[in-house]
């Protein structure tokens, strides 16, 4: 890695820019931080061809967009994170697609995107990685996959009665309605349980670079098809 300062003038403006040079990248990588674009010249020696602002990056529109907009058309994506976001993510009451997923999730792209909600305990950490630029399926399945981690037994023994019998509720009313009702119940109480019946994606948000790093706001949603199943539904007869 190359490290250093560099005096880069552009469109009449002259000003020092920090930047850090991965040598095995491509010309054109963009690298997060204070960050940079750059080409590789002769020899050891890198020009930066264009500075980038951390106020500059916006997150894709697919990501921010809810049901209840403006009035303007954007994509929506409706996905519940209790499945796997290539199966069960839809844009606009369709089937996900490829060319969906493989968007970047920013523009311009960064490397490393966290993922923070209030929702969730600060050491479940959700963190989206791509040297080419985090996409919307590193973001999805990064979401997916940390808050499928079963729960720790600490983490189930600081909750308080009442939140064991609510997570417990959840729990097996995931269970029943698994394919495999046993395999699902060995496989134990999951960060997702928790959430109870929020488990909708809304949207990204509040996209700051703080601490030295990328970070978005996550917002989740109630699953209200959810209470109207579970009130149909017998699971005390699966428990004994």
């Amino acid at each position: 890695m190359a490290y250093g300062k560099f005096e880069c003038s552009a469109a009449g403006w002259r000003a020092p820019v920090r930047f850090r040079i991965d040598v095995s990248h491509e010309a054109g990588r963009f690298l997060t931080g204070e960050t940079c674009r750059w080409a590789p010249q002769r020899g050891s020696t890198f020009v930066i061809v264009s500075a980038l602002h951390k106020n500059s990056v916006e997150l894709n529109g697919l990501l921010t967009s809810s049901p209840t907009g403006t009035g303007h058309f954007h994509p929506v994506l409706d996905w519940d994170i209790r499945h796997a976001p290539h199966r069960a993510a839809r844009v606009t009451g369709q089937v996900v697609l490829a060319h969906h997923l493989t968007q970047l999730a920013t523009f311009p792209g960064v490397a490393t995107l966290h993922v923070i909600s209030d929702l969730l305990a600060e050491d479940w950490a959700i963190t989206a990685h791509n040297s080419n630029g985090v996409t919307i399926d590193d973001i999805l399945s990064a979401i997916y996959t940390a808050l499928h981690v079963p729960l720790t037994q600490s983490e189930w023994e600081c909750m308080s009665p009442m939140q064991r019998a609510r997570i417990e509720e959840v729990f097996y009313a995931r269970c029943e309605a698994s394919r495999d009702f046993d395999r699902a119940r060995h496989g134990g109480v999951r960060r997702m349980d928790c959430l109870l019946h929020t488990t909708v994606f809304s949207r990204l948000s509040s996209l700051m670079y703080r601490g030295n790093r990328w970070e978005v706001v996550l917002t989740l949603s109630r699953d209200f098809g959810a209470h109207a199943s579970r009130a149909r539904s017998h699971p005390k007869g699966h428990r004994a």
